[in-house]
């Protein structure tokens, strides 16, 4: 399962420009492997309040972003 998380964290920022967010919905990552799951990712923002995800988000992205093209 970690090689695979490496790999997806890998494909989400190709270049540094990119943007993702990587949601882990499974419970056991809160608690018998959150440690493995975090020494196996680079460094990043770690967090449990989506409100933080918005944040982070509208931080590295402009408000053309968020406008429906329609």
């Amino acid at each position: 399962m970690l090689m695979k998380l490496r790999q997806w964290i890998g494909r989400g920022i190709r270049r540094e420009t990119d943007t993702c967010v990587f949601s882990i919905l499974d419970c056991r990552a809160s608690e018998r492997y959150k440690n493995d799951i975090l020494a196996a990712l680079p460094d990043m923002p770690v967090t449990d309040n989506i409100e933080d995800v918005g944040i982070f988000i509208r931080s590295h992205k402009p408000e053309s972003y968020f406008v429906d093209s329609e």
